[in-house]
């Protein structure tokens, strides 16, 4: 079972930066997952639209400029990486999972990442998935969101992604008839180790990896 540091390791340090990241690796990933957003021409990791939640800003990142946003604290003085920081620290060391969360990511991520680098990206957002699958045939994709499988099909997607309340003898009935990956979030507590283990994933997204125990 692949165990995929959710944001980073972020039970642990500043979510989806880029010492959340690292702590991340320390602790021995296989992969790390990030989510992204495209702002005047290039990609930051963030996951919310607004800024109160993760940083010292308020509203919505859209309103500010990228040298504003990037003046911010994401905690523990860390500042809204871009994308190119995380792959250079990830490089030739983990795989990488991209989220991709709002409009215009995906031609500048084609532009960004290589099919053969260890990337796989996914979203709720099926019709940019769909977008990037006709930029390329290659990029490795996973599906999130309810009732996946036939949007997968389509797709030829590598993965689908449940949250665990979709853990199911069925899901995986109909995720090992498609050859889909499963790989579930996110894990939080025993309980939720015992699910995982119980309904044989093969990836599970975790906030805290230094849980993790065979």
């Amino acid at each position: 079972m692949l165990i995929i540091g959710h944001r980073g390791a972020c039970g642990l340090e500043p979510e989806n930066t880029l010492r959340s990241v690292q702590r991340a690796m320390d602790l021995g990933v296989d992969m790390v997952e990030i989510d992204i957003y495209e702002h005047e021409g290039r990609l930051i990791v963030m996951h919310d639209q607004t800024l109160d939640r993760t940083t010292n800003g308020v509203g919505k990142y859209s309103d500010y400029s990228l040298d504003h946003l990037r003046k911010l604290d994401a905690g523990k003085g860390e500042r809204i990486p871009y994308l190119e920081e995380v792959i250079e620290l990830t490089r030739d060391k983990v795989g990488l999972n991209i989220e991709i969360k709002g409009r215009g990511v995906v031609p500048l991520l084609d532009q960004t990442i290589h099919s053969d680098d260890g990337f796989l990206v996914s979203s709720y957002d099926w019709d940019q998935l769909n977008e990037y699958r006709q930029l390329s045939s290659e990029i490795t994709l996973g599906v999130l969101g309810e009732d996946p499988f036939e949007v997968a099909r389509k797709l030829n997607a590598y993965s689908v992604h449940p949250g665990l309340i979709r853990l199911t003898d069925e899901y995986m009935r109909q995720a090992r008839e498609g050859e889909l990956q499963v790989f579930a979030h996110s894990v939080r507590s025993d309980e939720n180790w015992d699910l995982v283990r119980k309904f044989k994933v093969d990836g599970c997204f975790v906030d805290d990896p230094s849980t993790y125990h065979m």
